[in-house]
C-alpha cells in the first residue's frame, strides 16, 4: 500500500492538535524527569493511534457527504481509494497498539482516551447536527487531550488551564465552522446540515466572546504567577489569537490543524509562547 496514501487515510497532520498533551507538563511548575517525559512520550503516540482510530470510522460515516466537499472528497475512503473492509482491519489495529502504549503510560490515561472515543462517536453520530453542542463537542476533543497529557505526567489540571483550554478550543472550533460555511457556499448545508443554524455574522460574535474569555483568564493566570515579565507572554498569546481571526476573515481558512502547520506566524508564536512560559515556571525568572 502507498505510504502516501496511509498517512492521508490516518491523517497524520492532524496529530498537531494532540501536542496538547504536552501541556500539563509546560505549566507544572515542576522539573522535567525521565519518567515523566516518557510516559507522556507514548501518550503522546498512543492517542495519535487512538485518534487515527475515531478519524477511521468519521471518514466511513461521512464518505457520501465528504464527496460533495472541494477538498475532503479526495479522502480515501471518499474517493474509493480504501475498501470499508480494509479501512475497519486498519482501524481495529490502530486501536489496538494505541491502547497498549497509553495503558504502558498510565491507566487513567487509557481511560481518557476512551472517553475521547465516546465523545467522538457522539459527535459524530448525534452531536454534530446540533447547534452549538457541534462545537462544544469538538472543544471536550481538545480538553480530554489536555487530562490525557496531565494522567500520565502525574500533573493537576489548574481551574485557569481548564478555563483558558476550553474558550480556546471554541474559538478554534466557531473559526473551522466559519470557514467550513464560507467554503461551501450553496453546498455547505449538504455538507453539514448543522451549518443551517449558522450564519457567518453569528460565528464572528462567538469567536469574538471565546477569543476575549480566553485572553482574560491567560491575562489573570499570568498575574497570579509571582513573575515580574510573566504577563509579557500576554503580548505574544494576543498575536497568535488575532492571527488566527486574520486568517479565518482574510484568507478564507480556519482549518487548525492546517493552519498550525502552514501558517509560520502561528507557528512561531505557539513555540514562543511555549519557551517563554517554560523558561518563567521552570526557572522561577
Amino acid at each position: 500500500m502507498d505510504f502516501k496514501l496511509v498517512f492521508r487515510f490516518l491523517r497524520i497532520k492532524q496529530y498537531t492538535k494532540n501536542f496538547m498533551i504536552f501541556i500539563p507538563i509546560i505549566f507544572a511548575k515542576e522539573v522535567f524527569n525521565i519518567n515523566m517525559l516518557r510516559n507522556t512520550f507514548l501518550a503522546f503516540v498512543g492517542f495519535c493511534l487512538i485518534a487515527s482510530f475515531t478519524y477511521i470510522i468519521n471518514d466511513i460515516i461521512d464518505a457520501p457527504k465528504d464527496r460533495l466537499h472541494p477538498k475532503k472528497k479526495n479522502r480515501p475512503i471518499a474517493k474509493g481509494d480504501i475498501s470499508i473492509k480494509m479501512a475497519v482491519f486498519i482501524a481495529i489495529l490502530v486501536f489496538l497498539i494505541g491502547a497498549f502504549l497509553l495503558i504502558l503510560s498510565n491507566i487513567f490515561a487509557f481511560l481518557m482516551s476512551i472517553v475521547y472515543v465516546l465523545n467522538s462517536l457522539s459527535y459524530s453520530f448525534y452531536f454534530k447536527k446540533k447547534q452549538i453542542f457541534d462545537v462544544f463537542f469538538i472543544a471536550f476533543g481538545f480538553l480530554i487531550r489536555v487530562y490525557v497529557g496531565a494522567f500520565a505526567s502525574s500533573v493537576e489540571v489548574s481551574p485557569y488551564l481548564f478555563l483558558v483550554m476550553f474558550f480556546i478550543s471554541l474559538y478554534l472550533g466557531f473559526g473551522k465552522r466559519r470557514y467550513e460555511l464560507l467554503v461551501m457556499e450553496e453546498k455547505s448545508i449538504d455538507f453539514k446540515e448543522v451549518l443551517k443554524h449558522y450564519s457567518v455574522y453569528y460565528l464572528d460574535q462567538l469567536m469574538v466572546i471565546s477569543a476575549t474569555l480566553s485572553l482574560g483568564l491567560y491575562t489573570m493566570y499570568t498575574l497570579s504567577i509571582k513573575s515580574k515579565i510573566f504577563f509579557y507572554s500576554v503580548a505574544i498569546a494576543t498575536f497568535g489569537i488575532f492571527r488566527y481571526y486574520h486568517i479565518t476573515h482574510n484568507l478564507k481558512s480556519g482549518e487548525p490543524s492546517e493552519e498550525l502547520l502552514n501558517d509560520k506566524l502561528i507557528l512561531l508564536s505557539a513555540i514562543s509562547l511555549v519557551l517563554f512560559d517554560g523558561m518563567i515556571l521552570y526557572f522561577h525568572v
